[in-house]
């Protein structure tokens, strides 16, 4: 049922796809001319690619992405999982920060970057965004069902908020009588790169005016990050963890971090520490006045129904 072959001495362009899937195989091959060259055939699948040069690989991507995108989503190999935020002032958890997992067979898990990096490279961003947005905005509807008032964050580019792609599903949000606009939260990850662009001023303001909210990512990563809360005017800060870890570190790190922590206080910019996996340096965040916090000694990611079933249990044991 499945052969592996190796030594094939063959390029990629000689390599008999067609004879093979005619006797009822596919494959996956990287092929070359003279040595080496290896291929996993197997009955009854279909070819994906080939893995050969970086070339045939952004052909691929370009080809197959956001087909092989619809038709995981159709058959469930799309997952969205949820990373608990907690109130650093009473414990709740008022707020989940939601991302994709897709099992790929060929790529393996992807997630966050990753999966956004491949979404990119092959003309799929708006697509992959977009299914994100929508996951945003079913579950935000769901939970707050539950629990008024809780709020979904996802890690969003700057392209994709300053392109055409974000208006249909903003249009339909419109519509939604199920949650609040302001329940959502668009983390930007790569703000730094376009903080001169004034299209990326103008796309935070709509986004903003259509009631949702705009949080900058990995904020405090430069020290030239406190500009942002001028330029931006966010409603949150994603702090990187290298600026959380700066409270206790140099006394002009500490200063820097203490300086930016109490001019979010001052703007009304709430702050979320990600990535946190330090309880002194989480203790002294809840000291200096941060919000949220977001890593693997508050939760770690969790399918719908196992959130769902840990902010119960959350909930039970607080009021038992």
């Amino acid at each position: 049922d499945i052969a592996c072959l190796q030594e094939l001495k063959s390029v990629d362009s000689a390599f008999p796809v067609a004879e093979l899937e005619a006797a009822g195989y596919g494959a996956i091959w990287q092929g070359q001319a003279s040595w080496n060259g290896v291929a996993i055939l197997a009955r009854d699948s279909e070819s994906t690619f080939k893995i050969a040069t970086s070339a045939s690989f952004e052909e691929h991507l370009a080809r197959q992405f956001g087909p092989e995108f619809d038709n995981a989503i159709a058959n469930g190999d799309v997952h969205v999982v949820f990373a608990g935020q907690q109130q650093l002032n009473n414990g709740r958890i008022t707020a989940a920060e939601i991302e994709l997992i897709w099992n790929h067979p060929a790529y393996g898990e992807l997630s966050g970057s990753k999966l956004f990096g491949l979404a990119t490279e092959s003309g799929n961003l708006d697509k992959v965004s977009l299914y994100l947005c929508e996951q945003a905005s079913h579950y935000v509807g769901e939970i707050n069902t539950i629990w008024p008032g809780f709020s979904i964050s996802m890690k969003m580019s700057v392209e994709f908020i300053s392109g055409e792609g974000l208006k249909s599903w903003i249009a339909s949000c419109m519509k939604a009588t199920h949650f609040k606009t302001n329940n959502i939260i668009f983390n930007l990850i790569n703000v730094h790169a376009h903080r001169n662009d004034p299209v990326l001023q103008w796309s935070i303001r709509n986004v903003q005016n259509h009631g949702f909210k705009v949080g900058i990512g990995n904020f405090g990563i430069t020290n030239s990050d406190i500009d942002l809360i001028k330029m931006f005017n966010p409603d949150e800060l994603f702090l990187s963890k290298s600026f959380s870890a700066e409270l206790l570190g140099s006394t002009s790190n500490q200063m820097y971090a203490s300086a930016a922590l109490r001019i979010a206080s001052a703007t009304n910019t709430k702050t979320i520490a990600q990535g946190m996996d330090d309880r002194p340096v989480l203790a002294e965040l809840k000291e200096q006045g941060c919000d949220r916090a977001q890593g693997k000694i508050v939760a770690s990611p969790l399918t719908y129904d196992d959130f769902i079933a840990y902010l119960t249990d959350k909930r039970d044991k607080k009021t038992g």
